[in-house]
């Protein structure tokens, strides 16, 4: 009897543990890899074979249980908004990422080799975080060479080989952010007519501005979780500061846009007028 027990306890706690570690997968958006300085409309409108390799990788992403976005539809839909100008083509890949709601990209460098020898295909695979473009994952498959033209054989070779540790690295990745947050850098400076610097007392408690910041930083970043990486009279540079993968509230997905409108409204409220600018993961305040 106190065996039976023991066995039921065990099967109890078991199941209990397996609730915790239960994972939350991200959706996924694989995208064609668009060279540095490339003409991005032409980049993305690649041959059927790469296609054909694009969607056998969305398709292992589906087979694993996550959530796809189609691409194609997102560069559609994007290229025909009537806003989008030629001017801003450089940003169509952050637009279209965007516009996905995708919590996670991946980059597909797709190489057809056509050769006497027999042909291969090699897909070099990164997984990037779409908010801040983190990378959380990468690795390379190749097919091998074979006296055949069916691409799509090929390509699934290469796939197959790619997602080998691949999917178990991004989700680890994706994971740790669901638990600690996703890492920004905020870079606060002023303006050479700007009436305050770090040291200028704000506010009607006489604090100096740079204690005040801090203070802020504390009680909005994700976890309590920041670091100063330095301040001058100039300058103050958070190195990290960790935000939510989803906001806490509402359940919501949070981006680092969220967060620089959050703490814009810190420099509103001390009667202090701003510029703000995002690059990547890194948002520039800059104080007139």
């Amino acid at each position: 009897m106190k065996r039976i027990v023991f066995i039921l306890l065990s099967l109890v706690a078991s199941s209990h543990i397996f609730a915790q570690v239960n994972t939350v997968q991200p959706s996924i958006m694989v995208i064609p890899f668009v060279p540095e300085g490339a003409d991005i409309r032409k980049s993305l409108d690649v041959s059927n074979d790469k296609r054909q390799v694009i969607a056998q990788i969305s398709g292992a992403f589906a087979d694993k249980g996550f959530a796809t976005k189609d691409f194609y539809a997102n560069f559609k839909s994007v290229s025909q908004n009537a806003a989008f100008e030629d001017g801003v083509q450089s940003d169509l890949k952050s637009q279209i990422i965007q516009n996905s709601g995708a919590d996670i990209f991946v980059e597909a460098d797709i190489n057809i080799n056509l050769s006497n020898d027999g042909n291969s295909v090699r897909v070099v695979l990164k997984a990037c975080e779409a908010s801040t473009a983190k990378v959380l994952a990468s690795k390379i498959g190749d097919s091998g060479k074979f006296y055949t033209s069916d691409i799509g054989k090929l390509g699934a070779k290469a796939v197959e080989k790619a997602m080998e540790g691949f999917l178990t690295t991004m989700q680890q990745s994706f994971d740790d952010m669901v638990i600690n947050g996703r890492s920004i850098v905020v870079n606060i400076s002023f303006s050479e007519m700007s009436d305050y610097d770090t040291t200028s007392e704000v506010g009607t408690s006489g604090d100096e501005l740079r204690d005040l910041l801090e203070d802020w930083m504390e009680q909005n970043a994700y976890k309590n979780y920041y670091h100063i990486q330095g301040t001058t009279a100039k300058k103050m540079i958070f190195d990290e500061v960790r935000i939510p993968l989803k906001d806490p509230a509402t359940g919501n997905n949070y981006n680092i846009n969220k967060f620089a409108r959050a703490f814009a409204n810190f420099f509103k409220n001390n009667g202090m007028t701003i510029e703000r600018d995002l690059n990547g993961s890194t948002l520039y305040i800059t104080v007139k």
